[in-house]
């Protein structure tokens, strides 16, 4: 089952045009997986042992500072 999380498009997010910049996806990739292994895992405090080995990201269309937020998903494969 896929986790989801509703990240706000902050203003250090996206470039002069106001696009959010394409290494900033990766970012919010990681606060979706980091909330998704705490609710699963625990504490972020105890020491998590697994591997990351691929991440996948679909550009469907560009991200606005003006869309004000994105919902972000990760599951586990396998």
């Amino acid at each position: 089952m896929p986790h989801e999380k509703l990240i706000e498009i902050r203003w250090r997010d996206v470039d002069a045009y106001e696009h959010v910049n394409n290494a900033v996806y990766a970012t919010y990739l990681e606060e979706c997986r980091d909330e998704w292994l705490e609710r699963a895992l625990g504490d972020v405090g105890e020491v998590w042992d697994y591997v990351l080995a691929r991440v996948a990201i679909d550009f469907r269309r560009e991200l606005r500072l003006e869309d004000e937020a994105v919902v972000v998903s990760c599951r586990l494969e396998r």
